[in-house]
């Protein structure tokens, strides 16, 4: 009866069983089995904070193809294809035991039918707090909490954008974003060398007014003069990951993103046929995956490479991308 209870508390918790970090797990000595070496997925945030002296790197080189919008009724309408290839470091540098500071610098190349442009985009600062941490062999069904408050810093161009160059030369989105971050995660042994490790994120982005001129990153035109209030953003992720050897592993990411729609005040500007231009962006859904494979030399270093892509949405981008990534953690 014992045995059939925790095989049934152990799919119960599946949903909410989530990763904690490969550098800073602790092994207890006499298990005969050894800890798992793992990246992390894509996209969704580990549950563990890096700690006081340590020092965790990932550099993201991804590829982006946006040809198509998802309208008001959920269906694909091609547009101009977009292109375009974004350079992301990460950096974790532990603060305290308990808390950690992210910075993330990124710069894109964007190339659409022609124009093409190098551009420096927004960049991030988040700071990370453990609230609890999971350990190796798991003392309880509780996984690992972690709270982080992110700040969005609108470094790239968003605004007096240039018509010829068709939006290549938008770096940001021009507003100081502060996004709340949850994170829970937990691993489990499922035999031998392998482990289940999952993830959960649940994000909330909150954005200040934007005074915007001109051709902008919320649309706009000749004349444009006046102020975007950028509605709220809510999305999470549910990832997991799912070691194959102890080098080699498989991962995948499903993400929700609801966007509320943007409010502008002012003079709205004029296309060129002398139209009224449209300063707002809808309300949107978007649903997408992340798959990914990646392999691990050392429980410091591993690298991990997939795609992430659009299922459906409403008022959206589809787009998909393909992303390679390298992890270091000292």
């Amino acid at each position: 009866m014992c045995n059939v209870l925790k095989k049934w508390c152990f799919l119960l918790s599946l949903p909410i069983a989530l990763f904690a970090d490969k550098a800073v797990v602790p092994v207890a000595p006499q298990l005969e089995w050894e800890a798992p070496w793992f990246t992390g997925p894509l996209l969704a945030s580990s549950p563990t904070v890096v700690p006081l002296g340590h020092f965790a790197f990932e550099g993201y080189v991804t590829y982006l193809n946006n040809p198509a919008r998802y309208d008001n009724d959920w269906k694909v309408v091609d547009v101009e294809t977009f292109q375009q290839v974004v350079f992301q470091p990460f950096f974790w540098i532990g603060i305290a035991p308990w808390a950690d500071l992210q910075l993330v610098p990124q710069w894109s190349w964007n190339y659409r039918e022609g124009p093409a442009h190098w551009d420096l985009n927004d960049f991030t600062a988040k700071l990370e707090f453990q609230l609890y941490r999971d350990q190796i062999p798991n003392k309880n069904w509780l996984p690992s909490l972690k709270l982080g408050i992110q700040e969005t810093f609108p470094t790239g161009k968003y605004r007096n954008l240039n018509p010829k160059k068709l939006f290549t030369d938008q770096g940001g989105m021009g507003a100081w974003t502060t996004t709340f971050q949850f994170s829970m995660g937990k691993i489990f042994h499922i035999h031998k060398e392998q482990w289940l490790q999952a993830r959960l994120n649940f994000n909330y982005a909150l954005s200040a007014p934007v005074h915007v001129t001109g051709l902008n990153a919320y649309g706009g035109g000749v004349g444009t003069n006046g102020t975007v209030r950028p509605g709220g953003d809510f999305y999470f992720d549910y990832a997991f990951e799912y070691s194959l050897t102890r080098n080699w592993a498989l991962a995948c990411d499903f993400v929700g993103d609801f966007r509320g729609s943007d409010h502008f005040s002012g003079k709205p500007g004029f296309n060129e046929d002398g139209s009224t231009v449209i300063v707002e962006r809808q309300a949107s859904i978007q649903w997408s995956m992340a798959p990914a494979i990646e392999y691990n030399w050392n429980e410091s270093l591993g690298i991990i490479a997939g795609s992430w892509f659009t299922l459906a949405g409403k008022n959206s981008n589809k787009f998909y991308t393909c992303t390679i990534a390298l992890n270091y953690y000292k």
